[in-house]
């Protein structure tokens, strides 16, 4: 049995030293692929990181999301996982119910579609940062209102309330491992904001993507109420995690200058670039999935109590060396790359192929606009965002 004396975060622990993949996020991986683990609140749980397992634990109807556990508010869990009408929250009719409304959104069709709008929404950010003296801070002016700006533009959100969209889903984002009351506040507060949208496209509707949800829900039987969750949830699950991801491309490719100048060189392997970028570097939740064991069962060899909490670590089982070669290395061109950080199974993330296009269409644009684009402070300067679920850094400072 392993002794209690691994933490295992819902938020990444490391900082960028030299913006190598960290190694506290294999070391586990290397040794076992269960892991007895004791989570920041101080509750033993099971950490599962081999990518046989991980696929197993989020395949197998025993290990069940959290949203029917009671104890899931003790463990510090985000909000998002708990609350009803969240799809991150349940599982089989009621998940694939909620699912079904977002899945003609995020069809490879009308994904594709978006290109043009990501693209032109892109430039006139980077037109904007262009004036700014450097150095500018990345995630004020590009990052994060990219992904904001094309979901704000799917739900047709109007201007007008975009501004305290941005503000409250920030706050949604909120760690709950600090204060799990302050961030079922903030949810809420979110959450009613959406709804005064939706009553108001009920009596409004248009083509919109809040139109649809409602009106599907609506036929349903669905209370508005779990429709804002819904929107707030993919909101949430969508916007920071992908502003994340963007600046850990940033920074892993401004670490790696000869991958940077390929890539410059050859920008039709930015796909590539982006699938070893959601593979190498770990964002909040999703660096570990809860699960709840519904009865005892025995995986890889270790047995696990019923009710009992399981992380399934979809960024560590990307580090596998039984299916990545040379796993730490940070490698563009990588080809052998079946990673699990969209998740996998009946809950693979619905929005992975926009998240997919909005960052390869984020560094292609900023490195052609900005080539000699560099961190404008010390990596040791650079600080992690502990308070916010999708993880990533208080900022990111750039010259060009």
């Amino acid at each position: 049995m392993e002794s209690l004396d691994e933490q295992c975060p819902y938020v990444p622990l490391h900082r960028p030293h030299g913006f190598e993949p960290p190694p506290e996020l294999h070391r586990l991986a290397r040794r076992h692929p269960v892991t007895r683990v004791r989570v920041p609140t101080g509750q033993e749980a099971w950490l599962v990181s081999g990518h046989v397992e991980v696929r197993a634990v989020l395949t197998d109807r025993r290990f069940q999301a959290p949203g029917a556990f009671t104890q899931a508010a003790d463990y510090g869990i985000p909000v998002a996982f708990q609350r009803p009408g969240s799809p991150l929250a349940v599982d089989g009719r009621e998940h694939s119910r909620l699912r079904n409304v977002l899945k003609a959104a995020f069809s490879s069709r009308k994904v594709t579609a978006m290109r043009p709008r990501i693209k032109a929404i892109s430039e006139d950010l980077l037109d904007d940062m262009a004036h700014q003296k450097p150095p500018v801070d990345l995630h004020q002016y590009f990052s994060s209102p990219l992904p904001v700006t094309v979901v704000c533009e799917m739900l047709d959100v109007p201007v007008k309330d975009r501004s305290e969209l941005i503000r409250l889903a920030d706050s949604a984002n909120v760690n709950s491992l600090g204060d799990q009351d302050a961030a079922s506040r903030a949810w809420d507060n979110f959450c009613r904001f959406l709804l005064e949208l939706v009553e108001r496209r009920k009596r409004e509707p248009s083509d919109d993507l809040i139109s649809q949800i409602a009106a599907h829900h609506a036929a349903d039987g669905f209370p508005a109420a779990e429709t804002a969750t819904l929107i707030a949830t993919m909101i949430v699950a969508g916007h920071q995690t992908t502003a994340v991801q963007i600046e850990w491309g940033v920074l892993g490719l401004l670490q790696h200058p000869a991958q940077h100048d390929h890539l410059l060189a050859a920008p039709q392997l930015l796909p590539q670039a982006v699938e070893e970028i959601v593979r190498s570097f770990p964002i909040g939740a999703l660096m570990a999935v809860p699960r709840f064991t519904t009865e005892d069962v025995v995986i890889a060899g270790t047995r696990i109590k019923a009710r009992s909490l399981v992380l399934a670590s979809v960024q560590e089982a990307g580090f596998d060396s039984s299916l990545f070669d040379e796993p730490q290395n940070f490698d563009i061109g990588r080809r052998n790359n079946p990673h699990l950080a969209f998740g996998y199974g009946p809950h693979y993330c619905t929005g992975a192929a926009l998240a997919r296009l909005e960052i390869e269409i984020a560094l292609g644009t900023l490195f052609q606009r900005f080539p000699s684009l560099h961190i404008a402070v010390p990596l040791d300067d650079l600080q992690v965002n502990h308070a916010n679920i999708a993880g990533g850094l208080v900022g990111l400072p750039v010259a060009w």
